[in-house]
């Protein structure tokens, strides 16, 4: 599908005379429209008075924090540093524990045993029928070797009998004899 821009009355091409001077509400309308909403929303809460009503149900919506004032800070940051990485800990030798059980627990010293012996039954088998495999290579090998110097011949019309063996030592297989030239 393919994109088509529409203009709209706002919008003006680039190629507009340099004597109009446009601004963001032109250019952009619905970008000004909106940062003057946010504008408007954000001048009450920035003098971020707060009643005590409002606050009663901050505490109960969110607990005691010391960022809002709700209660004093008591530890200096060290201790919450060491307090945040003791939880951290914690939770990951949680999860160590938790992962050590069912089916990613680690493999115990028979199974590792086990699995080494299957591994090596298997190279073992594989080398066998490697080896299988290459001494029937070798003995088609010999066998057509020992076909091709021993050929059988059949009988033809060229005179010679059944069964007339014919090799390659003695130079004429299937080749008819010459005949002498008269001079």
């Amino acid at each position: 599908m393919e994109m088509v821009r529409v203009e709209t009355e706002t919008e003006r091409p680039a190629t507009a005379p340099a004597e109009e001077h446009r601004d963001l509400r032109t250019v952009f309308p619905s970008l000004a429209a909106q940062e003057v909403e946010a504008i408007k929303s954000a001048a009450p809460s920035a003098m971020n008075f707060v009643s005590e009503k409002e606050l009663e149900e901050l505490k109960a919506k969110g607990g005691l924090r010391p960022e809002d004032g709700t209660i004093s800070v008591d530890k200096s940051l060290a201790e919450v540093l060491a307090e945040a990485k003791a939880k951290k800990e914690e939770a990951f030798q949680e999860g160590w524990r938790t992962m050590k059980q069912g089916k990613n627990k680690p493999l115990d010293e028979d199974e590792i045993e086990f699995l080494d012996q299957v591994e090596d039954e298997k190279i073992k088998l594989d080398r066998a029928l490697k080896a299988n495999e290459s001494a029937e290579i070798d003995s088609f090998r010999l066998a057509v070797a020992q076909q091709a110097q021993t050929v059988v011949v059949r009988p033809q019309a060229s005179g010679l009998l059944s069964g007339h063996k014919a090799t390659a030592a003695s130079g004429s297989l299937f080749a008819p004899k010459a005949k002498p030239k008269k001079a």
